[in-house]
């Protein structure tokens, strides 16, 4: 008999993306609000294509998420945001990177490896009733993201720069479970895919 419930200790296997057909999609999420963070360690294994979803909402008529642009730019999208806005921080290939986004009534957030660039600008409240998709652009046939995923996590909360950089290099624990939503450690074998929270 196992706990297939219970949070792993360590980081085991990782999420691996290769074709237009690999991408995860999650149960609708009933989030309502803008408080949140999504937080992932990814490898990408090329160059991806311009807004290419990392996390991303399944509904493309509510635009949200994490995401890269060009030359693998980190960036994200809200109801009202700009997909104009440059973070300047750039994911490098075929190397492990820690990134987040943290979205705050007046601004967001995005960090690679506990560096942030903020965009200022209220962000409104989101029904966001729909799936999470990982690895793909909402539900998009195209900007499929190519390499690995791992530790993908939810939070209903905005997590400071302290608070992601003290857990990025640790799996997490019940003490810390009071605000996630999701937690994807992607350690099973086979297509199963379990959600730790």
């Amino acid at each position: 008999v196992n706990n297939d419930c219970r949070m792993d200790t360590v980081a085991g296997f990782a999420l691996q993306l290769s074709t237009n057909n690999d991408y995860l999609q999650t149960s609708p999420l009933n989030y309502n609000g803008n408080q949140f963070s999504i937080t992932a360690w990814i490898k990408p294994d090329t160059i991806q294509a311009q807004y290419t979803g990392i996390v991303t909402h399944a509904n493309s008529a509510q635009p949200a998420g994490i995401m890269l642009n060009n030359n693998n730019e980190l960036m994200f999208q809200w109801q009202g945001a700009q997909w104009s806005w440059h973070s300047g921080l750039f994911v490098p290939v075929d190397s492990w990177s820690h990134v987040a986004l943290v979205i705050k009534p007046d601004r967001a957030l995005v960090y690679l490896n506990g560096d942030s660039s903020v965009y200022n600008s209220t962000m409104f409240p989101m029904q966001w009733s729909d799936a999470l998709v990982i690895g793909r652009y909402a539900n998009w046939n195209s900007r499929n993201f190519t390499g690995q995923i791992e530790e993908v996590c939810i939070w209903d909360t905005s997590l400071t720069q302290v608070q992601i950089r003290a857990q990025m290099h640790l799996t997490k624990y019940e003490q810390q479970a009071s605000s996630l939503l999701h937690y994807y450690q992607f350690n099973a074998l086979g297509p199963k895919v379990l959600d730790r929270k």
